[in-house]
Parts: C-alpha cells; structure tokens; sequence
C-alpha cells in the first residue's frame, strides 16, 4: 500500500462523452479563453491518428494545468499532472461552461485505464464532482495506482 495520501496524487484526469456534442476545438478555446484571457491554446495535428488536438493551460490557484482536448470518437479531455480537488475544478467548468446541459460525462484517471478499472459517471453540482473525483482516486491507490 502506498503512503502517499489523495491530497497528493497528482495524476492525469480524462474526460469523456460518448453522447453527441457540438464541441470543437475552436469552441472549446474561446470558453477557456472567457474563463482566463491568458490561456495557452494550440491546435495541432496528430502524426498518429491524423486528427487536430488541442494542447491548452488551465489556470487554478496560481498554477498552470497542462490539458489535451481530442475529438476522436469519444471526445476527450484531460488534465495532467493534478489532484482529484485542481481536477474537480476542471471538471464543474467543463460541465458548466463548456458542454451543454445534461450531457452524459465519464471520468478516469491514467492508472485506472492501465488497471483496467471502469469509467465513473461525472456527477453534475461542484461538490458532487469533488467527491466523486475524490472518492475514484483514492479507490485507485487503495488498488495500487500511485
């Protein structure tokens, strides 16, 4: 079992719908960039799959979140390197501000798809999220994911 507590897990959080959206890359900047002017955007192309992703920053608490949007089928997004409470906050913004209402949401952490664990329903009010994310972290070192 590992001494590193919830609180300090950082890992990469990844978001997906599997409902239709009408997400785009373009969409998703412009709602960041509302959130923080100062957001870090760029779109490139993937050498792998031949398909625009979306490299940004998320800004919460004086740090920069490094985050990756793919549009590939799930779309996904994710924040690297967080806590399940900077990826909770990620989370009610991408819920609130970015999809539309009661759009279906799932989320993982990095270890969880190597364990194999399944996705977990995204809850809809902030606190929920917090806990949820909370709660799937610190199932996943409980398992051995550190």
């Amino acid at each position: 079992m590992s001494s590193m507590t919830v609180d300090d897990f950082r890992t990469f959080f990844i978001f997906r719908t599997t409902s239709a959206v009408s997400l785009t890359l373009e969409s998703f900047s412009v709602r960041l960039r509302e959130r923080d002017p100062e957001a870090f955007t760029r779109i490139w192309r993937s050498d792998l799959t031949g398909t625009d992703s979306l490299s940004f920053s998320f800004h919460h608490d004086d740090a920069d979140h490094d985050g990756l949007l793919s549009l590939d089928d799930p779309p996904t997004v994710g924040v690297k390197y967080v806590t399940a409470a900077e990826a909770a906050v990620f989370a009610a913004w991408l819920r609130n501000a970015v999809l539309e209402p009661n759009t279906p949401v799932d989320f993982t952490v990095e270890q969880a798809l190597e364990m194999e664990m399944p996705w977990q329903p995204l809850p809809t009010t902030p606190r929920q999220i917090h806990d949820a994310l909370t709660s799937f972290a610190q199932a996943v070192l409980d398992t051995g994911g550190s």
